[in-house]
C-alpha cells in the first residue's frame, strides 16, 4: 500500500515534492536532506488496529484501520529562525492532504481520511511536519 501512496504523491498535478519516499530512505537520513531534495515527503506506516471478528462461527472477519504518515520536510536555510520554512509548508501540507483524502490505495481499502498533523522539528532552517492518515480495510480468513 505504501507504494501505492508514493506513486499517487508523485503523479498528482502540482506535486510540490522534489522528493518521494518510503520508510528506508527517511531511516537512512542522519540529518535532514539536501535544501536541494526539498520539500521532500516520506511516507511510512505507523499503525494497525484490528476490530472484533464480525462472525460467530471459526471463520474470520475483521476490519482494519491503518495509520501512516506523509513526514514532510521543508529548507530555508537563509532563515534559522524558520519562519520562512513555516510559510512554504502550508502549501506543501495543503497539497498532501488534497493528494490523499479520499483515494482509496487499492481495491482491498476504503478512502483515505484524514487523522491529523503535529510539528516533529524546527530548526536551522527546516521545518519537519508530520500528516498522519488513516485507511481502513476488512481482513478476512479462507
Amino acid at each position: 500500500m505504501i507504494d501505492s501512496i508514493v506513486t499517487r504523491i508523485k503523479a498528482t498535478l502540482g506535486n510540490p515534492f522534489r522528493t518521494v519516499e518510503g520508510a528506508a530512505e527517511y531511516s537512512a537520513l542522519q540529518a535532514p536532506p539536501p535544501a536541494a531534495r526539498c520539500p521532500a515527503a516520506y511516507v511510512i506506516e505507523l499503525a494497525d488496529d484490528a476490530g472484533q471478528n464480525s462472525l460467530a462461527t471459526s471463520a474470520v472477519r475483521q476490519r482494519i484501520t491503518e495509520t501512516f504518515a506523509v513526514v514532510m520536510i521543508v529548507a530555508s536555510l537563509r532563515d534559522h529562525r524558520g519562519e520562512a520554512a513555516q510559510a512554504l509548508l502550508q502549501p506543501v501540507r495543503a497539497f498532501c492532504v488534497q493528494a490523499l483524502i479520499g483515494w482509496a490505495p487499492d481495491a482491498n481499502h476504503d478512502a483515505i481520511t484524514y487523522l491529523r498533523g503535529r510539528l516533529v522539528d524546527a530548526s536551522e532552517g527546516y521545518v519537519v511536519w508530520q500528516a498522519e492518515f488513516q485507511v481502513r480495510s476488512t481482513l478476512r480468513s479462507v
